[in-house]
């Protein structure tokens, strides 16, 4: 009876971690989406456009990103996954000053590193989720559960993302600060991913830091 209860109490424990990461995921990665459309139509004008054509690419990213997962060996999956959440953290939140600098310096080029920086985005973004279903399929091995578990949580923190954005951020931060804002969320993000799935990782040298 101990033992069966401290296997649920830590599959519990370890199933409010795991919502509670897909939900700074989601929230992050739409505000990822809000912050770059923003800027676009702030350089270029346009606001309908803009806003579609950036979602719509990163969108399009997002799904490459998840075809893309699949050359992932299992036995990395972990690694990556803390990867990619850092080179999304650095890439979205200095993505604003890019794009700024970008149309300062290079106008002829500009419009490049704009749907460059929202493919970029998109793909590390579209790369992640699958990832995390992979990852967790050893806790949930039946696929509605996973399914479930994963997705329903990113979806809700879409949502709170897509309302704190709108109504909080925007009214009281800079469009660049909130960039740095969100990179802090998705580092704060990889940091759980570490402390969720430290012991999955595959180099040594990350696993020395337990």
């Amino acid at each position: 009876m101990k033992d069966g209860t401290a296997i649920t109490t830590t599959q519990r424990q370890r199933g409010w971690t795991l919502g509670l990461l897909m939900f700074l995921l989601g929230g992050c990665g739409l505000a990822y989406e809000y912050t770059l459309s923003k800027i676009a139509s702030d350089l270029l004008g346009n606001s309908v456009q803009q806003w579609a054509t950036m979602i719509a690419t990163m969108l399009f990213a997002m799904g490459l990103g998840a075809d893309v997962q699949k050359h992932t060996p299992a036995n990395v999956l972990a690694d990556r996954l803390i990867t990619t959440q850092v080179m999304l953290a650095v890439l979205g939140g200095f993505g604003p000053l890019i794009m700024i600098h970008g149309f300062a310096l290079l106008p002829q080029l500009y419009i490049l590193i704009q749907y460059a920086l929202a493919f970029g985005v998109g793909m590390l973004i579209g790369y992640e989720i699958p990832l995390m279903m992979r990852i967790n399929e050893e806790d949930a091995p039946d696929m509605r559960i996973n399914l479930s578990q994963v997705l329903k949580m990113d979806y809700i923190g879409a949502l709170v993302g897509a309302l704190l954005w709108t109504f909080l951020l925007v009214r009281y931060l800079s469009i660049d600060r909130i960039s740095f804002v969100v990179g802090l969320a998705t580092m704060a993000s990889a940091i759980l991913c570490w402390r969720l799935y430290r012991k999955r990782l595959a180099r040594p040298g990350t696993r020395a830091l337990e």
